[in-house]
């Protein structure tokens, strides 16, 4: 059955569907302007904020959020002895008059954290059997988050996990480049043409990322093993708040009821066929997503990230609203 559900994920990699815009997919952006409008009134017209900080920001541009740095700012945090440089407005002048030394007051400084997209285009996500293809629906989950942190003045910045990862600076112009990466077209990816490693990927987001970021984990996480992924998931949520959204298609968590079909690889000497009335097959294969799915869910839960399962076929609105303390299979 493993066997089964490898060939299944490497196949869907190349099944060509949705064919009436098979076309538009490969030509156009996967958000046309309009839909990018859309998404843009809806995330501001959320009754809450999708983005929360849980931790102090290490980041270096001003705001209004709590950060690591001591020096000027609005909340008291300690008092320490003066040093030579210090500016003499600072000095506790109480304190000075009681014990006769000189203490300089340090405040906490408010800085603008930012929000980390991380949205998995990589071959495995260009695949959907209804309504749309699984990175289309990542994207528009990402456009959401994205003019959410613009309404609040908070910088975007990410990576777009291609055939080559694309690191994107979360700069003045980083939601408009973000915006046009998320959206790229998806054409089918050559069989030659490598998908970097989702883990590698992780680890080194990281150690890119400042302490206080927001991070979006946006893929089907098909290649994250629990096992290998919980040291760098913790260590991720450890300093960051992290979200994360796992986009499926229904045939993968359970396969199509109707019809006969073949699994075609180019290393298979001849399809593999599937039959709809094989019910022993179709409930092993069941099982066994079911059993892969808890353990990566598990994985994260473990971890404290919120994970929740979207399938191509929600809306928008209803891959939102789930309690984000909390993990949902979403299925």
């Amino acid at each position: 059955m493993k066997h089964l559900i490898e060939r299944f994920r490497r196949y869907t990699t190349r099944l060509r569907t949705l064919r009436h815009n098979a076309a538009d997919i490969t030509r156009n952006a996967l958000l046309s302007a309009h839909e990018l409008d859309e998404i843009r009134c809806y995330a501001r017209s959320l009754p809450r904020s999708l983005l929360q900080f849980d931790h102090v920001t290490a980041h270096p541009q001003s705001g209004d959020i709590a950060s690591v740095y001591r020096g000027r700012g609005y909340e008291f945090d300690e008092n320490r002895k003066y040093q030579p440089g210090d500016e003499q407005r600072l000095i506790n002048q109480r304190l000075y008059a009681r014990s006769g030394e000189l203490f300089t007051r340090l405040f906490i400084e408010e800085h603008r954290p930012h929000l980390f997209i991380l949205l998995d285009r990589r071959a495995a996500m260009r695949f959907g059997t209804r309504h749309q293809i699984k990175v289309k629906a990542a994207a528009t989950i990402a456009a959401c988050y994205a003019y959410q942190a613009q309404a609040m003045n908070i910088p975007v910045a990410g990576v777009m996990l291609n055939e080559q990862p694309d690191w994107l600076a979360g700069n003045d112009s980083g939601l408009h480049r973000l915006l046009e990466a998320l959206t790229a077209p998806c054409p089918p990816p050559a069989d030659s043409q490598p998908n970097p490693d989702l883990l590698s990927i992780l680890r080194e987001s990281a150690e890119r990322i400042p302490a206080g970021s927001f991070v979006l984990l946006l893929s089907d996480f098909h290649d994250l093993a629990p096992d290998t992924a919980a040291s760098i998931l913790s260590r991720l949520n450890s300093k960051s708040t992290v979200h994360a959204y796992q986009i499926m298609d229904p045939s993968e968590l359970r396969l199509p009821a109707d019809g006969d079909y073949y699994l075609a690889m180019n290393d298979m000497a001849a399809p593999f066929r599937v039959s709809a009335g094989d019910s022993s097959l179709h409930n092993r294969y069941h099982n066994r997503m079911t059993t892969i799915q808890n353990a990566l869910l598990q994985c994260f839960r473990l971890q404290g990230i919120p994970c929740k399962t979207c399938l191509t076929t929600e809306t928008l609105q209803s891959c939102l609203e789930f309690d984000h303390g909390r993990q949902s299979t979403g299925t």
